[in-house]
């Protein structure tokens, strides 16, 4: 079948456009469509497909296999149709695929940096590349990246001859049959590309790296630029808003008021810690020693405090010495301690009997039981 009309390619801000179906087929998913030309971009390069209309019926996907378009409805075309693609989405992409082949081309020329992987969709942007830049040096990249949007560059689009390509510098050296698409910001970035992009940079409005993570030996960079790069600034900036009311602080001492509560917080754990280790032993003190078994009940005590406990009473128990910590309704977490009783041989009577789960060693035991008060006294009473 002959290559589809791209005419994207030609110009990324027409959106509006007729073409000629040149078959329908019917499938499991729907009807994939093939037009003669279409504005249409498919997904590829990592960046996901156009959204739109044919006929004003939704488009559900457009992929590209060996030059030709395919687009996935939920009701079959035929003859000359009206396409329209959905502009907020594509002028959203552009940006962000643009901005992504500045921060590319800096990484490539300034820290000799390669871009390994990219993935645009709607809401995020990754790039990868294969090294492990400092902080000072991605400051410094995102500075420059954002100059060269302030700069208003031209971005320029160009099919270069096999002659030309031979003598050109540029990045992703991929191959094809149709030609080579270059896509050249000047002095920024030199890169074969598929996707629609800006025409000038200043379109692309601001470019900000947010976070970025070590990856498959290198490291994934998250971006945003244009106006996810607005929106991104607006929902931290009420978020800083709104920390700091919480806190009763200017915005720029948010930082320094989160690590001062952080500081208190560590601080009334370490004393709260003390508080339980003294409050269990004082409930250790006051169990009398028996050569049957211990049970105790304690209230909102975690599954470490209530092995602490049992271990600080096991030598009074001749059997079992057991804490449970919860209510009938919602269950009762437990923890077992004996010197005397194989706890890993007969935990499952217990289990059996009470409706439990849980394991551990021959001498500490924990999980959880769902029976009542009164069945987990009663078997205790009995157990021999």
């Amino acid at each position: 079948m002959k290559e589809t009309e791209r005419l994207y390619d030609r110009n990324p801000y027409e959106t509006a456009f007729e073409g000629t179906v040149l078959c329908c087929t019917e499938t499991p998913d729907g009807y994939e469509t093939v037009l003669d030309r279409t504005s249409f971009f498919p997904e590829q390069g990592g960046q996901y497909a156009d959204r739109g209309t044919l006929n004003g019926i939704p488009v559900r996907n457009v992929w590209i296999r060996d030059g030709v378009i395919f687009h996935r409805t939920d009701t079959p075309l035929s003859g000359t149709v009206s396409g329209s693609v959905d502009w907020a989405t594509r002028f959203d992409r552009m940006q962000n695929h643009s901005g992504e082949h500045i921060l590319s081309g800096l990484m490539h020329s300034t820290l000799g940096l390669s871009n390994v992987g990219f993935h645009l969709n709607d809401t995020e942007m990754t790039l990868d590349f294969n090294g492990t830049p400092s902080s000072e040096d991605l400051a410094r990249i995102e500075r420059e990246a954002n100059r060269a949007v302030w700069a208003d560059l031209p971005v320029e689009i160009s099919y270069p001859s096999p002659e030309e390509l031979s003598t050109l510098s540029y990045r992703s050296k991929i191959e094809g049959d149709r030609g080579i698409r270059i896509v050249t910001i000047p002095g920024v970035d030199c890169c074969a590309c598929c996707a629609p992009h800006v025409r000038r940079t200043g379109e692309i409005g601001c470019i900000k790296i947010l976070q970025v993570i070590r990856y498959k030996g290198g490291i994934r960079m998250h971006a945003k630029c244009g106006e996810r790069a607005l929106k991104d600034y607006g929902f931290r900036y009420g978020e800083t808003v709104r920390i700091a009311q919480a806190l009763s602080v200017k915005q720029e001492e948010t930082g320094d008021a989160v690590d001062r509560l952080i500081g208190q917080s560590e601080e009334l754990s370490r004393k709260l810690h003390e508080y339980k280790r003294a409050e269990l032993e004082r409930e250790a003190a006051l169990v009398t020693p028996t050569e049957g078994s211990v049970c105790l009940f304690v209230e909102d005590t975690d599954p470490a405090d209530l092995g602490r406990l049992v271990t600080l009473c096991r030598e009074k128990a001749g059997l079992l010495c057991a804490a449970f910590s919860g209510s009938d309704e919602s269950g009762y977490r437990f923890a077992l301690a004996s010197s005397s009783v194989d706890l890993r041989a007969r935990g499952w009577e217990m289990f059996q009997a009470l409706r439990g789960r849980g394991g551990g060693s021959r001498e500490l035991f924990g999980g959880s039981v769902s029976a009542s008060r009164r069945e987990i006294e009663e078997w205790f009473a009995t157990f021999r």
